[in-house]
């Protein structure tokens, strides 16, 4: 059973869906910033992602292990999502997206190291190559916008420690995952930190400190927005997203995230009536081969294998 091709592939499925959905946080978090305070959106979303998935383990009976998971997993999730979702909004604040996508863009290969350093995992040559590919991408992607003067060094340094967190925590997670498994415990575990995070800068970022005072006016598409980041976007996403870090290596995960840029550009046109240029559509094209390129030599092994029988 272990080496069915369907139980294999199951993992790169769950990340594919994952980021599917992951792919909609930039239209949905713009939405919701115009309508919630930055820190509040935080904290409500995965507030109620956590309170969706600590349900779903009452039901089930499952085991906190507060100890063994519980305890870094939470802190794990003060820090990311909780705290590198905050850094990356104030450095986009203080930089141009220009810059943050580009420093974003070198996620892969600053995993591939990290996981190669921290949990000895092997590095494929077509790992490497496809981070290249892919940045690549990213880069034409953003091609089209340089040049808005806007770049801060604070700012990117803001969004470099946001990358950082990212990276920690990754390396956090798959270690637990490897180690005990039960990602729905983890992931919420994961979300009651990063909720916690977000709580505790409210009063560092909202003027007096006030808590919930948009509820009073807040439309409806608030609390719709807020609803759909916490359950698609938070809980489903994360909870199959730490089911594949059992299986799939840290570098080559992180390839997955490339997704994210060009998945979201059709949702942005379509919701945002923003334009796609034909620069955009290439640039799918690269990230695309890149986060397919490791892969191909496994999907064609199967390929032959299947075509012999």
């Amino acid at each position: 059973m272990a080496n069915d091709p369907r139980v294999s592939a199951l993992p790169h499925l769950a990340m594919v869906a994952a980021i599917v959905l992951w792919s909609t946080i930039y239209v949905a978090g713009k939405t919701a910033v115009t309508l919630v305070p930055l820190a509040e959106t935080i904290a409500w979303r995965f507030l109620l992602a956590a309170v969706c998935l600590w349900l779903i383990v009452a039901w089930k009976h499952y085991d906190w292990q507060i100890r063994t998971i519980g305890f870094p997993a939470f802190v794990g999730g003060l820090f990311e999502p909780g705290v590198a979702g905050l850094l990356t909004f104030w450095g986009l604040t203080l930089t141009s997206a220009i810059s943050a996508t580009v420093l974003f863009s070198v996620f892969p290969l600053i995993s591939v190291l990290m996981g190669r350093i921290v949990l000895k995992e092997a590095i494929s040559p077509l790992v490497v190559i496809g981070s290249a590919v892919a940045i690549i991408g990213t880069f034409l992607l953003v091609w089209d916008d340089a040049g808005s003067g806007d770049d801060s060094l604070l700012g990117d340094a803001i969004v470099i420690a946001a990358m950082l967190f990212i990276v920690t925590v990754q390396l956090l997670l798959r270690r637990l995952a490897k180690s005990y498994g039960k990602p729905l415990v983890v992931t919420s575990w994961q979300m009651t930190g990063a909720a916690v995070s977000g709580f505790l800068f409210i009063p560092v970022l909202q003027e007096g400190g006030e808590i919930a005072t948009w509820m009073s006016a807040g439309p409806i598409e608030a609390w719709l927005v807020l609803v759909y980041m916490a359950v698609f976007v938070s809980a489903i996403t994360f909870h199959i997203y730490n089911y594949a870090l059992r299986f799939i290596p840290v570098g080559r995960i992180s390839l997955y995230y490339t997704l994210v840029a060009p998945l979201g550009v059709p949702f942005a046109a379509i919701v945002l009536d923003e334009t796609v240029s034909s620069l955009d559509l290439a640039a799918t094209v690269f990230v695309v081969l890149g986060v397919a390129l490791p892969a191909l030599p496994a999907w064609w092994s199967r390929h032959n294998r299947s075509i012999g029988k």
